[in-house]
Parts: structure tokens; sequence; C-alpha cells
């Protein structure tokens, strides 16, 4: 299916509804498979790729997915039709936004993550965790200036405090209490961070490269400019080496000093300049490599030296032609998303280095009905007094399935020792006395049994009831030692008493049998 040069010029407002549209037709083509692709060529000599499906049934929530991010932490977010999904390498948990619009772009500033949506209007606003650790949503819908309509938006940047957020027309800047217009009298642009710059392409004729000074835009390129195309990405090859992407027009070296731009002669600049081979968006992926989705042709990786290295599409495995925003995760590996779902294609390397320490989490804790998110391993949890004596964990690795992983935990003060190793990602304490206690938490790779995964504790309070309590215990004491007491004192009391009585009864007797005595002795006489 071709797609005309035309529909390309918005990128996202009306291209955003021909999306829908390809994928609502690919539905009546739809063939996906899976299997494992082995590909020596240039530069994967050891590598092998193994795409991992999933679907509405895996996650509870609409097989439609739009975009995905990964935060500091390795935990995914994807930008689904019923709002923001969640996976964590274990578990996957929906947030719905207000009124229900889908997540079509998201992005994480810092503990922010940001989206955007359509439905009957167009939504905008950010997630964050409260100081429980649940998600909550925030619109932003109510900080926009009443001159404003707000347009579709595809790209979110911070920079200096502030956050902009660009659509086909125009730019937004929100520092925080309002947002605002950015004046451009461009009808079409996009927007990236270059070093410490915002960098805006305008569309057209007219167009060229613009930097964002002081909330107005000045142009520092005139040359770069097309009739009916303008940058879908820029990326960073080198230092002083930049790569600037167009849709149909090739790709471009960039100065980023000067900002001059000269064309990437190579094979992957002649792939993208054949007829009917769209570039939409493209991702730097490992040291020297990139990836980069297409309209109808899948994704495509290729190094810097501008070699493909493998492309991937429907008849390689990939669930779908048609990608808007691949994710490249910290283990090097690629989320894609569909219509039919999520695909995440794993690149095994057996000499492949993480650059981070991957952590095991309690990710939260389950008492009856309600959940308690684990925000960090220094939180402590005191539990709720109600149904406290029975307590589910559900712990994860991020950045690792769970399918690849084993875990091992211990809870002090209950346990004896630690668990065997198993696959479960889940562990139900039940009948917990009151107190500290102490869960600790370790897991590790089967693949790589030697890969250090950081362990994980944190301490949970369960409550006594009032009875099972040490006051209670040492109140009831005391009162036992009053009564125990209190009855030897009534007891010597009353003993003394009674030995009085018997005293005065021994001797009103006695003197009774003087008496007779002498009574006795008288009558004798």
């Amino acid at each position: 299916m071709a797609i005309s040069k035309s529909l390309f010029r918005p990128r996202h407002g009306e291209l955003g509804h021909l999306i829908i549209l390809i994928l609502i037709f690919e539905c009546f083509t739809f063939s996906a498979f899976s299997y494992q692709i082995t590909d020596s060529k240039k530069g994967l000599p050891t590598d092998s790729v193994v795409l991992n499906d999933f679907d509405g049934s895996n996650y509870q929530a609409s097989s439609f997915n739009y975009v995905s991010n990964e935060d500091e932490d390795g935990i995914l977010y994807f930008g689904n039709e019923n709002g923001l999904l969640e996976f964590d390498g274990t578990h996957w948990e929906l947030y719905k936004t207000p009124n229900f619009s889908p997540v079509t772009y998201l992005k994480i500033l810092g503990d922010k993550i940001y989206t955007f949506g359509t439905s009957s209007s167009n939504e905008v606003g950010y997630f964050q965790r409260n100081q429980n650790g649940r998600m909550i949503y925030h619109s932003l819908n109510d900080r926009f200036q009443d001159d404003i309509e707000l347009p579709y938006i595809s790209n979110i940047i911070g920079h200096n405090g502030d956050v902009y957020f660009s659509s086909d027309s125009l730019i937004l800047k929100w520092d925080g209490e309002v947002i605002k217009k950015v004046k451009s009298n461009n009808k079409y642009l996009t927007m990236y961070k270059v070093k410490n710059d915002l960098i805006v392409s305008l569309y057209g004729k007219e167009g060229g490269l613009a930097r964002l000074e002081n909330d107005s835009l000045k142009l520092i390129n005139e040359n770069f400019k097309f009739s009916d195309d303008y940058a879908w990405e820029i990326l960073q090859m080198e230092e002083n080496e930049w790569l600037l992407f167009t849709s149909e027009n090739g790709i471009f070296k960039l100065n980023p000093e000067t900002y001059e731009t000269e064309p990437w002669e190579n094979e992957v600049n002649e792939y993208f300049l054949k007829d009917s081979i769209y570039l939409y968006y493209v991702e730097k992926y490992r040291d020297s490599l990139f990836l980069s989705s297409t309209w109808e042709n899948g994704v495509v990786l290729f190094n810097d030296k501008g070699e493909i290295i493998k492309k991937l599409d429907k008849e390689s495995g990939l669930l779908s032609k048609y990608y808007s925003y691949p994710t490249v995760d910290r283990r090097e590996n690629i989320w894609l998303s569909s219509s039919f779902g999520l695909q995440y294609l794993q690149f095994y390397n057996p000499e492949q280095k993480y650059s981070f320490k991957p952590k095991a989490k309690v990710r939260y804790i389950k008492i009856g009905d309600s959940s308690v998110f684990i925000k960090g391993k220094n939180h402590t949890v005191s539990m709720p007094e109600k149904k406290s004596n029975s307590i589910d964990f559900y712990f994860s690795v991020p950045s690792f399935l769970k399918e690849n992983l084993q875990f091992s935990y211990y809870l002090e003060g209950f346990d004896e020792d630690w668990s065997e190793w198993t696959n479960n990602t889940r562990k139900e304490y039940t009948n917990l006395a009151g107190g500290d206690y102490k869960f600790h938490l370790k897991a590790r790779y089967i693949h790589n049994p030697d890969l250090e995964i950081e362990s994980f504790d944190f301490n949970i309070i369960v409550p006594t009831k009032w009875y099972e309590s040490y006051v209670t215990y040492i109140l009831l004491g005391l009162l036992i030692g009053l009564l125990v007491f209190g009855f030897i004192r009534y007891r010597t009391h009353r003993l003394s008493v009674d030995n009085k009585k018997l005293e005065s009864i021994v001797k009103e007797r006695t003197s009774e049998l003087r008496s007779q005595k002498e009574r006795l002795k008288k009558e004798k006489e």
C-alpha cells in the first residue's frame, strides 16, 4: 500500500488519523508469527534475535499501542488505547486518564510521565506517584492560555526547567504555572534537542533550521529546506557530529556548532531515498548502531558507517509493517508497539556487558483488596490493623522477563532461612503475629548465573493487637500481681482477725474453766 507524499506534510495531526486507518486496514491482513532469526551480516556475528509477543490477553488492555518509554529503573510504559500501560518484566498495570482518552504519546521527564491523548477533546497531562507510591494523573488542560486550542502533541522536551510541547503547527511552553505559545509563522514544524539547544525544523520552501531563543525562533540554517519534507529526527553520532533524518529526502550530517548540513552518502541513505520507503523514527541502538522505523517496511538496523545490518518485517516475524516509535531498553533490546499488541526483540550476545546493575524489587504488597506500592529499598511499611496478618509480596527485576529469572526470599522474624530458588514472583504470608519484620529478596538470571543482581530488603511493621502488646502483658502482670498481693493481704488480715477471735475465745474459755474450777473447789471444801 503506497502512501502519497502529500500525506507526510503534517507529522502527527492528520497523520494520527492516517495511522489509525492503516492499523485498521492491517487488521484485515494480519498473519503474524514468531520465530528465532539468525544473521551474521556486518557486525552481529554472534547475535540472534528472539521475538516475544504480548497481546491484550497478557496485559488486560487494548491491543492498540502507540508508543513506549523506559524509566531509569528499567520499568516500561506504553501508550495504549485504554490509557498508560506499565510493565516491570513481571506485572502489568493499566492507569486510565479521567476521561478515558488513549495515550498516543508519552515522555518520561524526572519523576513525571507526560502524556497526550485524543478523544472527544485532546488531553495533555502527567502521571506521578504520590507519597504512597500510587500513580496519580494530573491534567494540564486548564493551564492553557485562553487563545490556545490544544493541538495534536508529537514531541515533549524538558529544557532549562521548563517543558516544551510541540505539534505540527506550534510550540507550547509550560513553566509549571501556565502553558503559552512560542511564536512561529511556519505552518508545520518539528522540534528536537541538540546539546543544550532546542532546534526547530521548519517545513517547506520557506523553511530551514531555527534555534529557540527567548521563546522566539532564530534561523540558523536557511539552506536545509524542502518543498515537502523536514527533519523527522536528530541524533548524536559522535561528539561533534550529529545525524539529521528526513522522511523521504535522505539523511544528513549536522555540525552542532555551525548547524551546517551535508548529505550522508552511504547504503542506508540510498535505501531511504527509494520511492515508497518512508522513514518515520530513529533511535540510537548500542554504541555504533541505529534503529529506524518505516511506514510499510518494518524496522531497519544500520551502523555508524551507514551499512544496513538487519531488516525485520512481517515476513521476518514482526506483527505489523507499520511502526511509529520503537524503544531500545537498557539491555539494548527492542520494544515495538502496533495495533496487534507489543513485541519484544531480544538480541542475545554471550559477550554483552550491561551498563547498569540489575536490581531485585518488591513492586507492591497486597493486603486483602488493597495494594501498597513500594517506593524504594529503604521504605518502611506500616500495615493497617485489619487483615494485617495476611500479606502478599509481588516482586520483579525490571528489564528482565520473569521467565528468565529465579528468586529466593526470606522474611526475617518469620522464616528460618532463605527459600529455594523459584520462578514464582509472588509470596504470601499468613497468620503473622504483630511486630517488625524485614523482607529480603534476591534474584538470578538463569541464562547467566554469574550476573550479580542487587538484593532488596525493606521493613514491614505489622500492628500488634491490643491483647498481644508488651504493655498489655506488663499491665496484665501488674494486675495479677496486685490481685495476688491483695488476696494475700486479705487472707493475712482474715487470719489475723480469726486468730484474735480465737485468742479471745480461748481466754474466755480459760476464764470460765478457772471459774468452774474455783466453784468446784469451794463446793468440795
